[in-house]
């Protein structure tokens, strides 16, 4: 599939498939971006990346009260001479700035009956874990997610390292 596909992800295609279904499904990434879950141009949006600290608050101390209306009235509704760059940047900012509220609104202050490490997979887990109980106000049927760790290329202490590389997956899959 990757070669009749390319640039596409096996969770991409896993998604694209399960929309043309009829399915809401959503894409995260948490802390880097991955072309696993990437699909084919034009059947999905674009996955989102998110913070193993969570979704911070787009301009949360604003200069003025109508700050974000004049952003969205900026970036609105475009004209004909605006151009097709000009269209699509506002497009993508218009809609970023929504994902960003609507994560934000549906993240902020949610919380998990259990207590993840305090490692990045930890908190990313724990990210993965709250997304997961907020699916239902989100909208979607489905979700996947894209997690990593890192640190396993070692070249010394071989042992020592592992054995702490792998208590964080044990420890962190075991919260989750």
């Amino acid at each position: 599939p990757l070669m009749d596909m390319d640039g596409t992800g096996v969770l991409g295609r896993i998604r694209d498939m399960l929309s043309n279904d009829g399915l809401s499904v959503g894409a995260f990434s948490i802390d880097s971006n991955s072309i696993s879950l990437i699909g084919s141009p034009g059947v999905t949006e674009t996955p989102m990346i998110l913070s193993d600290l969570g979704v911070t608050q787009f301009n949360h101390d604003p200069s003025s009260s109508d700050m974000n209306d004049a952003i969205g009235s900026l970036n609105g509704e475009t004209k004909s001479e605006s151009g097709v760059f000009g269209e699509l940047y506002s497009d993508v900012l218009v809609k970023s700035l929504s994902h960003n509220q609507l994560l934000y609104d549906t993240l902020e202050g949610r919380t998990t009956s259990i207590i993840f490490p305090d490692t990045h997979l930890g908190r990313q887990l724990g990210v993965v874990a709250k997304m997961i109980d907020s699916r239902a106000e989100r909208g979607t049927d489905a979700d996947l997610f894209y997690c990593s760790s890192g640190g396993w290329d070692t070249h010394s202490q071989l042992l020592d390292n592992q054995e702490s590389l792998f208590a964080d997956v044990d420890a962190s899959f075991k919260a989750f």
